[in-house]
């Protein structure tokens, strides 16, 4: 029989040499949402008036220039400036039907040839006058204070191009209280179809966990999906909605 201090010694380096038995790190799982029918989008007239692409000015040779430098693949040729009348009236509509950002960027207007072009100017002025939910701020404060801003968006031919100021920007969201995203200095998304973008140069920041944003895609009239390298889940879509 072993005298007491060799027992005590032997249970120690025992202790000592295996591997504890912890319990397994949980963190909390990202919802699967089950399969649905796609969305076909918002019933009644397009958001995009037909008619509109022919009623803007094309945009300046130096501008266009200058965008498709940002934008490599920008057809120039196509390029029309969006106006504060048109973008106001279509934002109405939005408002009037109960219709959200995803509605809006995903119309059929945008998914054709034509291609609009949004300055920074009139990307403020809507911002300003409109509730206008999206992971991609017109413009804000990062994390250190300092200011950032979208320079341009262009929609149409089926990508919507966001060109920011500079790259890397990691802000905490104001519409948005799941903690905070960096955005590139150019955000590239491709509509997939009515409600659905495939997101490229996004990350949303979910404690110490960083998820790459790979894709929205409306479900039904108010709920859409979130599609990232983590996983997916479902979240509620908020109407475009006019500022009070």
């Amino acid at each position: 029989m072993m005298d007491r201090p060799l027992v005590l010694l032997t249970a120690l380096s025992a202790a000592l040499t295996s591997t504890p038995a912890f319990p397994p790190v949980s963190f909390a799982e990202i919802e699967e949402p089950p399969a649905v029918e796609a969305y076909a989008g918002p019933a009644g007239a397009p958001i995009v008036p037909p008619a509109l692409w022919n009623a803007l000015a094309p945009t300046d040779a130096a501008t266009a220039a200058w965008l498709s430098g940002r934008a490599p693949g920008l057809d120039a040729r196509a390029l029309r400036t969006m106006t504060l009348e048109a973008a106001d009236a279509m934002l109405a509509d939005c408002e009037a039907r109960g219709l959200s950002p995803l509605d809006f960027f995903t119309d059929a207007g945008f998914r054709g040839p034509e291609v609009y072009y949004f300055p920074q100017d009139l990307l403020a002025a809507i911002y300003a006058r409109y509730d206008f939910r999206v992971v991609t701020p017109v413009s804000g404060k990062d994390e250190r204070g300092v200011p950032f801003a979208m320079q341009a968006l262009v929609a149409g031919a089926g990508k919507i191009e966001i060109l920011y100021d500079r790259g890397d920007i990691t802000f905490p969201h104001r519409d948005f209280d799941d903690g905070k995203y960096t955005v590139k200095v150019r955000v590239t998304e491709r509509i997939l179809g009515p409600g659905d973008l495939a997101v490229s140069g996004v990350t949303a920041h979910i404690g110490i966990l960083r998820a790459d944003i790979r894709r929205f895609t409306k479900v039904s009239s108010g709920v859409g999906r979130v599609e990232t390298s983590l996983g997916t889940r479902n979240k509620p879509t908020t109407p475009v909605s006019r500022r009070k």
